[in-house]
């Protein structure tokens, strides 16, 4: 191969290690092979080029891949325990009416037997709403605020009653970390 890459550039069909003009075959020869050695150098460097390209490409794309499974997560964990929350407090919401009948019992009960009964109930219950982390409002004698109480009734100022205070409550108001589950039901002085 090396004798016909010389005749090439020799140009005489013939050329071989007794040519005349040996030295300027191998002069050509030479700049054949460096012309294609670069020409292979150039294709090489472009795939290399590309191939960088496409593995930057490959890179940033699992970049943002990781970014969007990270703020997936961060959006399911916090909808997760929104979603907990929610039921936790729908489902305290549900047993809040048992408390109430527990304290019309306890206001109607008349033997002693019964009421003691009646106490253990209610504050096994209200045990058990504290551990959950809810809050009991019964704000008898409180000012009234609209962020906590119902107003169901307005009644007139008697002897050293402030205005705007809770008088009396029907239904005490209940909250479940810093949220209202269930505003307290009042009766407020004019």
């Amino acid at each position: 191969e090396n004798v016909l890459e010389k005749n090439a550039a020799c140009e005489k069909p013939d050329c071989d290690e007794n040519c005349d003009n040996k030295e300027s075959c191998d002069k050509k020869s030479e700049k054949h092979t460096e012309r294609k050695n670069e020409e292979k150098i150039s294709e090489l460097e472009k795939k290399l080029a590309e191939s960088q390209k496409a593995a930057d490409e490959y890179k940033a794309s699992w970049y943002r891949t990781a970014a969007d499974f990270d703020n997936f997560k961060k959006r399911n964990s916090e909808t997760r325990s929104n979603a907990y929350t929610d039921g936790k407090g729908d489902a305290i919401k549900s047993i809040l009416v048992i408390g109430d009948n527990l304290d019309r019992a306890l206001a109607s009960a008349v033997e002693e037997k019964t009421r003691e009964g009646i106490e253990l109930v209610i504050k096994q219950y209200k045990e058990t709403l504290k551990n959950l982390g809810v809050v009991e409002i019964d704000p008898v004698g409180e000012k009234f605020d609209p962020n906590l109480h119902e107003a169901v009734h307005q009644v007139e100022p008697e002897d050293g009653d402030e205005s705007g205070t809770v008088k009396q409550v029907f239904k005490k108001g209940y909250s479940l970390n810093g949220k209202m589950l269930r505003y307290a039901q009042v009766i407020v002085i004019k």
